[in-house]
Formats: C-alpha cells, sequence, structure tokens
C-alpha cells in the first residue's frame, strides 16, 4: 500500500532496523519460502534485469531469487522496472512490529525515499527517477507480496503519485492509503506460479 504522502517522505530509517537477533516473523518467512537462496539464483532467472533492484539482506535476496524462478508474472515486473533508467528499488523484509510500517495491520508498504525528476524520453513516454524503498513483512505468501509491493514502485515510477495511476482507490484503513487493482492482480498470479511447482512436486508418485 502506499501512502497520501509518499512524495513528502524521506527516509532516515537504517536505525530503527538494526536488530540484535531474527525476528520470529523472518524465521517463519525462511520456512515458508524455501528458495535457492543465493543472488546468482535470481540471476539466472531474470538475467541483467535485477540492475534496479537491490535486496536488503538474506531473507530479501532469497525472496527474490525464488520468485525470479518460479514466477513469469515476477519476471516480467522485474523487466518493466529495468527499462526505467534513473530508478533504484531498495528491498527490505522486516517484522510486523517494525516501526517503519505506519499499521501493524499492513503486509508492506512502498515509498519514495528521494524523487530527482521527470524523465521525458524521446518517444514520447515519461518517468520519474529516484529511489524507491519497498518494506514487506515476513511471512507465509513473502514472494507474492513482495511483487505487490514491487509493482507499487513501478507506479510510483511511472506517474510519480500513487493517486495518478490507473485503477486506484483509497483503501478502508486507519490512515489514509491508497490501493492499485494493478497490484493486487499481480499478487494472486505470482502467489499461483509460486505455488504451482510445490503442489506438483507434492503430487508426483512416489
Amino acid at each position: 500500500m502506499l501512502t497520501r504522502r509518499c512524495l513528502r517522505w524521506t527516509l532516515g530509517l537504517a536505525p530503527t532496523l538494526a536488530l540484535a537477533a531474527p525476528a520470529p516473523g523472518l524465521i517463519e518467512a525462511s520456512r515458508e519460502e524455501p528458495s535457492v537462496a543465493s543472488e546468482a539464483g535470481a540471476e539466472a532467472a531474470c538475467g541483467d534485469n535485477l540492475a534496479r533492484i537491490r535486496a536488503e539482506g538474506f531473507l530479501a535476496r532469497s525472496v527474490l531469487a525464488r520468485a525470479c524462478a518460479r514466477s513469469a508474472s515476477f519476471r516480467e515486473l522485474i523487466a518493466e522496472l529495468a527499462a526505467l533508467p534513473g530508478l533504484e528499488v531498495h528491498v527490505r523484509f522486516v517484522p510486523r512490529s517494525s516501526a517503519v510500517l505506519r499499521s501493524s495491520a499492513r503486509r508492506g508498504e512502498t515509498r519514495w525515499g528521494t524523487v530527482r525528476f521527470q524523465v521525458h524520453r524521446p518517444e514520447g513516454a515519461t518517468h520519474f527517477e529516484g529511489t524507491v524503498h519497498c518494506f514487506v513483512v515476513a511471512g507465509p505468501g513473502a514472494a507474492a507480496v513482495l511483487g505487490h509491493e514491487l509493482r507499487h514502485a513501478l507506479e510510483l515510477a511511472l506517474f510519480g503519485d500513487i493517486r495518478r495511476a490507473p485503477r486506484v482507490r483509497e483503501a478502508a484503513a486507519a490512515a489514509p492509503v491508497f490501493e492499485s487493482e494493478g497490484a493486487i492482480e499481480i499478487e494472486r498470479a505470482i502467489r499461483s506460479e509460486v505455488a504451482r511447482p510445490a503442489r506438483a512436486e507434492r503430487a508426483r508418485p512416489r
């Protein structure tokens, strides 16, 4: 989800996220989302398109690798982000109690860290340069939630403000937040694609 103040908010949260030991949610996510757990695994599936993504920490790299390997929808989303020069997306998994989340009910948040300026490309298209931060709550279904938040990162890069993106509605929540149908749809697609190989493995005769 994206907040109403996403363009005016500048991050200064590194000290908040320093954890002395892995939080229970992080351990749970690593059990629920086994993966090749390496940057090499993600690079093998998504190739050079990962140049825009900065996965912070073991869990973020692990889930990114799993999603790249198992979901065509996720790979297409990564390719769309890679096509936008000047954009950098930082991904970090946090426990639900993290101070970076404006509500403990949220599974993730995406917002501008810094936004520099709007880029006008020769073909007439425009996008915004800058740094976008995606915070994802560690837990089951982490790959799909990561895709949801990366879709919001793409919307910010293309439109500058979530309210300018197509098919956006204000979500019912304690704080004013916005949700897009595009993010909901890609989360569903990734969830299905990531689970498919696991279902096939369980169904295989022994």
